[in-house]
């Protein structure tokens, strides 16, 4: 299973995509957010649960 949700956020006249894809990897569930803008983002973190 996989989700993927992704929304455009304005914030200071800047456009700020935010991407959240959850789902399992095995034994595991994931969240995984990524925080960026037009650029790869170097903000993102995985959370096991």
């Amino acid at each position: 299973m996989k989700i993927n949700l992704t929304k455009l956020l304005e914030i200071k006249d800047r456009v700020i995509l935010i991407n959240y894809t959850a789902g399992t990897t095995g034994d595991n569930s994931y969240i995984q957010i990524d925080i960026g803008t037009s650029a790869p983002s170097p903000y993102s973190f995985e959370l096991e649960y």
